[in-house]
């Protein structure tokens, strides 16, 4: 399709972060899991692409290991984006961003 793409490199202590997962949530609704929500996850380098992005504003995030099911807690979704990257995806753009891993989901395991 033409839409972007979004790429970088996940750290966690200033080391790059393999198999973590990236999450990019509209900005408009980044209490819900809506059909744009995208995963990937970090290659043994901590890098991540996302193709085929639809136009608009997100927010990107990192996080380890993830209970899948609390993704679909809003809060908790609010919580991670609200450290999360945001961007602007156009049309055939590339974004190259760089994200720390969020500690979020470190309490109330």
């Amino acid at each position: 399709g033409d839409g972007g793409r979004v790429g970088g490199l996940v750290m966690d202590a200033n080391q790059p972060r393999a198999g973590a997962v990236v999450v990019l949530v509209p900005a408009e609704d980044s209490g819900t899991l809506g059909p744009s929500t995208r995963f990937t996850m970090t290659n043994l380098q901590g890098e991540f692409e996302i193709r085929g992005v639809a136009p608009g504003q997100y927010v990107a995030v990192a996080f380890d290991d993830p209970k899948w099911e609390r993704l679909r807690d809003a809060a908790f979704l609010k919580s991670l984006t609200a450290d999360g990257a945001e961007l602007t995806v156009s049309s055939g753009s590339r974004q190259d961003i760089r994200l720390n891993r969020s500690p979020k989901q470190e309490a109330g395991k």
